[in-house]
């Protein structure tokens, strides 16, 4: 008896998992329902963006700090440069948007500078 992997053990595996939930492709989709979430809803919280991002890479369970992670991310990572305004609302208990009138509310900006920077840090 083998025990090399075929197509569907390779799935269940835990090191194909991580691989897959570690892929920049997958930082890329979630960095665009994040900002879809924020752009078509003007708030989302943790949860909705967990959910949102899960259902959008077929991938569970995504951590919290994963989120927490691509918030930073869009924010500060000056590898990324989107410095996109994304705070935590006490009033509404969601992350919104504080520059509406910015370019971060579009996709385009998150595809254009994803693009640009992505091939030179993953």
């Amino acid at each position: 008896m083998e025990h090399e992997l075929s197509g569907e053990n390779l799935a269940r595996s835990s090191i194909f998992r991580i691989l897959k939930k570690k892929s920049p492709m997958n930082a890329y989709i979630r960095y665009r329902v994040i900002n879809s979430l924020l752009v078509n809803g003007g708030q989302a919280t943790l949860k909705e963006m967990i959910q949102a991002c899960e259902d959008a890479l077929d991938i569970k369970p995504i951590s919290q700090r994963t989120i927490e992670g691509d918030l930073h991310s869009m924010r500060k990572d000056a590898r990324l440069e989107f410095d996109a305004p994304i705070e935590y609302s006490h009033s509404y208990r969601a992350y919104i948007y504080t520059d509406h009138d910015s370019n971060y509310n579009g996709h385009d900006y998150i595809d254009h500078t994803f693009f640009a920077r992505a091939s030179m840090f993953f």
